[in-house]
């Protein structure tokens, strides 16, 4: 009798999980809607970890202005962490750059080969960023003869500010050099809505004047 009822417990429970199984099967996922996109910006809140990703997917640098060869350019993204679920306003953002060895032969691409230095360009005004640091390399299984190279560069917060309220930038990122379309500058406008408004320090409030001190008359004698 035991085991008989064992054996029914055990059909019903595998019943369950075969049902659950196709129910989340059949569960519509949602897409995410900046799959196949390039600069698209995306939030992630990560619930183990208690923190927030905020990315704006990669969008391609082709030198000579855009009329350049595509395996020679530079892909360009950003991401930044906040923790929990609100997002702060960050001091600083990581800019990564990936590039593809097109030699094939364990060269930096051509790139970054002579120099690392990220330059900009907002408005006509200078805007040097410094050198990235490179984050190594690695063969993908899109790019089996093209080796990617990644690299990363902070850059502070108030600059992407600056990018998106202009109305031109260009920058040269190691020798592409090259200009950002409408819609890259729309997505680092999005970028800089999803944070909170930089606080301005509270006007100081006027010293008061000393008022003058009255000595009291002497009443004469009559």
């Amino acid at each position: 009798m035991k085991r008989t009822f064992y054996t029914i417990v055990t059909m019903l429970l595998l019943a369950v999980l075969n049902a659950t199984a196709k129910a989340q099967d059949t569960q519509e996922t949602l897409p995410d809607p900046c799959e196949k996109k390039t600069g698209c910006v995306k939030v992630d809140y990560d619930r183990f970890k208690d923190k927030t990703r905020v990315a704006m997917t990669p969008v391609l640098l082709l030198p000579d202005n855009g009329y350049g060869n595509p395996l020679e350019g530079v892909q360009m993204g950003v991401v930044y962490f906040s923790p929990g679920k609100v997002i702060l306003r960050p001091d600083k953002v990581t800019f990564f750059f990936a590039a593809q060895d097109t030699s094939n032969a364990g060269y930096e691409p051509s790139a970054f080969h002579k120099s690392r230095d990220v330059d900009l360009l907002i408005d006509g005004v200078s805007r040097p960023l410094g050198a990235v640091d490179v984050v190594g390399r690695k063969l993908n299984d899109f790019d089996l003869f093209y080796p990617t190279w990644t690299y990363t560069l902070e850059v502070p917060f108030d600059v992407v500010e600056k990018m998106a309220a202009a109305k031109r930038v260009e920058i040269r990122a190691g020798s592409v050099e090259t200009f950002l379309d409408d819609d890259t500058r729309a997505a680092f406008r999005r970028l800089v809505e999803l944070m909170p408004k930089k606080e301005s320090p509270a006007p100081a409030k006027a010293a008061p004047h000393p008022q003058p001190t009255r000595t009291p008359r002497r009443r004469s004698r009559p």
